[in-house]
């Protein structure tokens, strides 16, 4: 396969995956596992503890609570932090980014806007944002790995972890 002049390619000898899947479905799991047993490999967490506490509040929380209200700010600090990730410097000759700026934009904005809790002005602002970033900031990915989980086994996962902004949500965001 040859690389299109157009195309961002990786840096001589730097590789970044992204790793994808539900919420519960393992990737902490997996870039843990990525982390102990492979020292040459930079692994780079989903910031869910800066979605948690921004100056004291809580947007994971306000997004559950009320997707229609917060979708915009949660997923505008979304992308931002996602993009930090993405711009982190390799340390190591392997990335491995827990979610992406992508499936931040075509799995929970898309799924947002679709099911009517994102009005079609704020979508518009963060797929303008989006191409933005995408055309003006390194956000290469060699590979994306997605981790299939069952639903039922998902929900398991989120109920045993008990974070308290995902206890009410329903087997059915799953299926």
């Amino acid at each position: 396969m040859t690389a299109n002049k157009d195309e961002k390619t990786p840096k001589q000898g730097k590789f970044t995956v992204s790793v994808e899947g539900n919420i519960g479905s393992g990737k902490t799991a997996l870039l843990e596992y990525f982390s102990s047993n492979f020292p040459e490999t930079m692994v780079l967490q989903e910031p869910v503890e800066r979605w948690r506490n921004v100056k004291g509040h809580n947007l994971l929380s306000l997004m559950y609570k009320d997707s229609a209200r917060w979708s915009l700010t949660f997923q505008t600090y979304v992308q931002l932090t996602m993009i930090n990730l993405h711009r982190t410097s390799h340390t190591s000759p392997v990335k491995l980014m827990e979610r992406s700026i992508f499936s931040a934009k075509y799995c929970f904005v898309e799924n947002l806007y679709k099911s009517g809790a994102m009005p079609e002005v704020e979508y518009i602002v963060l797929s303008e944002w989006f191409d933005w970033l995408v055309n003006n900031e390194d956000v290469h990915l060699d590979l994306i790995v997605y981790l299939q989980t069952k639903p039922e086994v998902v929900l398991e996962r989120i109920h045993k972890r008990c974070r308290e902004e995902e206890v009410s949500v329903p087997l059915v965001i799953f299926t």
